[in-house]
């Protein structure tokens, strides 16, 4: 059974967390808060939110 896009981007964003934390550019404790936050993902519209977070609060994304 192949993943629908909303579990690929949780993936995706949980595999962005765990990276900043292995390379020091967030807390644990930050960490866990945005893992709590993929476990609540509903809608694509929450993934954008999450993503746009990352990039602008947490400064965790490079800009493209």
């Amino acid at each position: 059974m192949s993943e629908t896009p909303l579990e690929y981007q949780r993936d995706v964003l949980e595999t962005v967390v765990d990276e900043a934390v292995s390379e020091g550019m967030t807390s644990e404790a930050e960490a866990e808060q945005l893992r709590n936050r993929l476990e609540s993902l509903e809608s694509m519209r929450s993934v954008d939110r999450l993503w746009d977070d990352l990039s602008e609060e947490y400064e965790l994304l490079e800009p493209a």
